[in-house]
């Protein structure tokens, strides 16, 4: 048996935690099919002695009020199942391609490079948030063999009929960008509001 003294660990509430977060849909047209590109920052402090900005635990994407599901983006579109997905395991995800909503991008300051992924949709009420529209982020770098498949969720919010897009318990490393594109085009899984005007995405973004 090992004997030792215990050490405390002190000043969490010292750390900072101020990530940014941008979204835009990829059309300027009202009432039209579109994609999204969302960016997450967090900048490193990399200062020798210096305490590094806290990790984020939790994130939800609230969209503004007007942009929807696209009814065209069904046609063609398949479903990721749970075991397809390698959550929960160290295996590469197995999901189709025809189940691909977007592609993913990912910047950490473990590593000299992105790291790049995919955004699938999960099979509807079998994902592990039990949702209609559940969504599995899956990131592979061949270079250092690090896998991570994230599960998460997309909601209306039963007021604002707002959609909500939700990952959580996200893995305890650092972040540096995180970079989701949805895909363009007529089948598109969004859909713009039905009047021109400006709008407001408001994210909720909580560290570990």
């Amino acid at each position: 048996d090992l004997i030792g003294t215990p050490v405390s660990v002190n000043g969490c509430n010292q750390l900072q935690f101020e990530p940014t977060l941008e979204a835009k849909p990829t059309t300027n047209l009202a009432d039209s099919p579109s994609g999204l590109d969302v960016k997450v920052h967090q900048s490193p402090n990399e200062n020798l002695g210096s305490l590094s900005p806290a990790i984020m635990r939790d994130i939800s994407l609230t969209l503004p009020e007007g942009m929807t599901v696209n009814p065209s983006s069904a046609d063609g579109l398949a479903a990721c199942t749970q075991a397809q997905s390698g959550i929960h395991t160290t295996h590469p995800t197995n999901c189709p391609d025809a189940a691909k909503i977007g592609s993913v991008e990912v910047t950490t300051p473990l590593l000299d490079h992105p790291v790049s992924g995919a955004l699938y949709l999960a099979k509807p009420f079998e994902n592990p948030s039990g949702s209609l529209i559940g969504l599995y982020l899956a990131v592979n770098d061949p270079i250092t063999g690090v896998v991570a498949n994230l599960p998460g969720r997309a909601s209306a919010d039963p007021v604002s009929g707002q959609l909500v897009s939700t990952f959580e318990e996200n893995p305890e490393l650092p972040l540096e960008d995180v970079k989701v594109h949805l895909f363009t085009g007529p089948r598109a899984a969004l859909r713009t509001p039905p009047t021109c005007g400006t709008y407001t995405s408001r994210a909720d973004m909580t560290a570990w």
